[in-house]
């Protein structure tokens, strides 16, 4: 049971308003204008289906093709009787809505249309036969072509000629008359006959038909005998030119009338289609969602639903809140309390028109998990409801409703009540209202009802399926926040709400005195309850944004350990295919020198002591193209007292070594340096770094730096500074020295050398360096340092 009284003050007809806005077809906006609550759920399930296909092909790339178009029903009307020939206006019509047909079920067709939307393009029957007999019949300006028909077209050539030859003898005729006229001589046309006009004083020297005379009475209008019979032959001509143009807008109309049936389908579909292309731009702008219909009748619940009436309209959507609301087997009862232009009316009728939209099969302004049954009724009882002509009062017209509400209410139900009890007397109405909620709670009934009354507040708090809510309220600033809070019931604020209004200052200081002290006393405890609440929320809040800070840092480390991992595995594989290079080279060396020494005739031991160590290289070789360890994963952990300002530790996270800048908080988290750059890490991605041994007796060092034959030949140090640098340097040193590679080449940039400088002091001072280099030009020139490493 939905009344139309409920559908009135839930204000869903300009909730449709806003559906026959983007409907681009007169069918298409009588179709929205006619939307209403469904009684069948087969037929909602339906609907709920159309509708999300249509989303879905709004959103996708091709987009929902238009179909918009003119209304042919009058023009089906008018040629349904036999013989009826439509005017050529009529014709252009029929032929763009065909067109419209061809083309919207060829889109759909081609399209990413779900299953339900291309089963409907499927009854759209285009007549390219007849479109094209139209558009090459009838021109833009609604005028037959000369190429409608073979007779047409020679009829109008015979009728343009004609007419050139009449007008040419008139005009030699009186040429060779030289008549004093008014003006000069001109041919003109009397009655679809061609004459000249001929001075009253030179009528005698013209023999022939006078068909008119000017108003002065000086000019008289002939038709020279020399002229009557082709004049006649022009008449017959354009007599049969009318004929065949009959003719032809005849058969055109048989052609419109034997499609009829088929037409007038395609039209509906086209305004079906254009429909739920307007449900679908409509649900795609303001993020509509389709609802899940649940089969228990117990379960209601809405998830950040707005006013779709409210966010088209307003300026900021942003500013709209987004209301939540949860009714299970529990709570069949919601007292909903706040104060005064708190938002309270606003929230149910928010809950009211997204209700009605999702019986509808239509799209609710919520969020995924919006669940509702399928309502038999959606009632409302909300506003002013006076009326001088019924002579009832605002109190006897809600009386009116809620028994209507009890007499016709069919599960599962929705019952939304404005202000219950109001109206009369507070002890007498706040008992009715009690009662009243009483006799029409059931198990698939949910009563949402907006109250002042105090009593209300405690039979919420005291039923065991009812509970309280009420409208939050910044306490600071005296606003209402216009979101529902849960379990808590809210203040009238009538005192705060007048003082806002600039209400006379001694008649709020009276009223204050005369509350009851436990009027007052129970005023604080909601006013206690409501800062607590606040500050919960506020915590809650912080608590929400370190989570999502951490989540924030710990993706972005697994991020750079991902990107230190990949640079790794493109420099292993780099080197390999350099090596592979250099090898493939050496063999060819070594083939050309057992030839040269086969010729020489030199035992081949030599030869192949070398190519030995070609295939030991080749091994080493092999070995590089092996997946890429995981970086510092077998580093040992470190324990958090050890983790001081200044330590050198290895961070999983950023796949190097860091400098730590600070002690870990109590959370375990610490910021480091790395490259100058400050990161927040955790104490659980700390390992210790690799450490480098003594030099050890008769030169050398040895390192801890995983496998050494991964060493890259080339060291990057632009971006880094001073010590940083150095130590960088001075632990690749040692584990390019350990992994026996010969030629190191070390990028510092050229800037302004003091990089360079360091570089050359470590490189002096490091026992593992024979010699070094600045880079030629082929090299990088003053940018690069080459380095010979070796044992001393």
């Amino acid at each position: 049971m939905i009344t139309d009284h409920t559908l009135h003050v839930l204000e869903y007809g300009r909730m449709l308003k806003l559906f026959v806005d983007r409907a681009e077809s007169a069918s298409g906006r009588e179709r929205a204008v006619a939307l209403r609550p469904l009684d069948d759920f087969a037929r909602l399930q339906e609907e709920q289906t159309l509708c999300h296909e249509a989303i879905a092909l709004h959103q996708s790339a091709g987009g929902f093709p238009s179909a918009a178009h003119d209304d042919i029903r009058p023009i089906l009307d008018a040629v349904r009787a036999p013989g009826a020939v439509l005017p050529m206006e009529d014709f252009l019509k029929v032929a763009r809505v065909l067109r419209v047909i061809r083309v919207v079920k060829t889109g759909i067709e081609d399209s990413e249309a779900g299953e339900k939307l291309k089963d409907l393009a499927s009854a759209l029957t285009p007549s390219r036969d007849l479109e094209n007999r139209i558009t090459h019949a009838i021109g833009p300006s609604g005028e037959i072509l000369d190429g409608a028909s073979p007779l047409l077209g020679r009829l109008r050539r015979q009728a343009l000629a004609t007419r050139e030859a009449i007008r040419q003898r008139l005009e030699s005729f009186l040429r060779r008359l030289s008549l004093k006229m008014e003006g000069d001589g001109y041919v003109t046309l009397r009655g679809d006959r061609y004459v000249v006009p001929v001075p009253a004083s030179e009528r005698g020297r013209v023999q022939g038909i006078v068909h008119d005379q000017s108003a002065s009475g000086h000019t008289f209008f002939v038709e020279p005998f020399a002229v009557v019979e082709e004049n006649n032959a022009l008449a017959r001509c354009e007599a049969e030119t009318r004929e065949e143009e009959r003719r032809i807008l005849g058969e055109l109309s048989e052609q419109v009338r034997s499609i009829a049936p088929a037409f007038a389908v395609g039209a509906e579909v086209l305004g079906r289609l254009d429909l739920y292309r307007a449900i679908g731009s409509l649900a795609s702008d303001l993020g509509m969602i389709l609802p899940d219909m649940c089969e228990d009748p117990q379960m209601l619940r809405m998830v950040k639903i707005r006013h779709p009436v409210m966010l088209e309209a307003a300026e900021d959507r942003e500013a709209i809140v987004p209301l939540d609301l949860a009714m299970g087997p529990d709570t069949r009862i919601l007292i909903l309390t706040g104060p005064n232009m708190g938002g309270k009316t606003v929230a149910l009728k928010t809950i009211g028109i997204n209700a009605l939209l999702a019986v509808s099969g239509l799209p609710v302004l919520g969020r995924p998990g919006t669940t509702l049954p399928f309502l038999q009724t959606v009632a409302a009882d909300i506003g002013d409801e006076q009326s001088m002509l019924d002579d009832l009062s605002t109190f006897a017209a809600h009386l009116r409703h809620l028994s209507e509400f009890i007499e016709k209410k069919r599960d599962p139900s929705l019952v939304l009540l404005d202000e219950l009890g109001t109206g009369t007397d507070p002890g007498e109405g706040s008992a009715l209202a009690r009662a009243y909620l009483e006799v029409l709670e059931g198990p698939a009934t949910r009563i949402v009802a907006t109250t002042h009354l105090s009593s209300l507040k405690d039979f919420a708090a005291e039923h065991k399926t009812a509970a309280n809510a009420s409208m939050a309220f910044d306490e600071e600033t005296l606003t209402p926040q216009f979101s529902l809070v849960f379990g808590v019931p809210g203040r009238s604020r009538a005192f705060d709400v007048a003082s806002r209004l600039s209400f006379p200052r001694p008649v709020l200081d009276r009223a204050q005195s005369l509350l009851s002290r436990e009027e007052r006393r129970m005023d604080q405890l909601l006013a206690d309850l409501e800062s607590t609440r606040a500050r919960v929320q506020e915590q809650e809040r912080r608590l929400a944004d370190a989570e999502r800070q951490m989540a924030e840092r710990l993706a972005e480390a697994e991020r750079r350990r991902e990107e230190a991992e990949k640079a790794f595995r493109e420099a292993q594989s780099g080197a390999a295919k350099r090596a592979e290079e250099m090898l493939g080279d050496a063999e060819k060396v070594v083939k050309e020198t057992r030839r040269e020494l086969g010729r020489a005739h030199v035992t081949h031991k030599a030869v192949e002591q070398v190519g030995q160590r070609v295939r030991e290289k080749r091994k080493k070789v092999a070995a590089l193209r092996e997946p890429a360890p995981q970086v510092g994963v077998d580093y040992p952990k470190v324990p958090v007292e050890e983790i001081k300002p200044g330590s050198e530790l290895w961070s999983v996270d950023l796949g190097s070594v860091v400098t730590v800048d600070e002690s870990p908080d109590a959370r375990g988290m610490l910021h480091v340096l790395k490259g100058g750059i400050r990161f927040a890490v955790s104490v659980k991605q700390l390992r210790r770094a690799p450490r480098r041994d003594k030099p050890k007796k008769g030169g050398g060092v040895t390192t801890h730096m995983g496998d050494a034959e991964s060493v890259s030949p080339e060291l990057d140090l632009r971006g880094m500074y001073g010590d940083e640098a150095v130590r960088a340097l001075e632990r690749y040193l040692d584990s390019a020295v350990f992994g026996g590679l010969g030629l190191v080449r070390i990028i510092h940039g050229k800037g302004t050398g003091v990089l360079r400088r360091r570089v050359g002091e470590v490189l002096s001072a490091h026992s593992g360096v024979l010699k070094f280099k600045l880079g030629e030009h082929h090299e990088g020139g003053a940018g690069v340092t080459i380095a010979e490493l070796g044992s001393r």
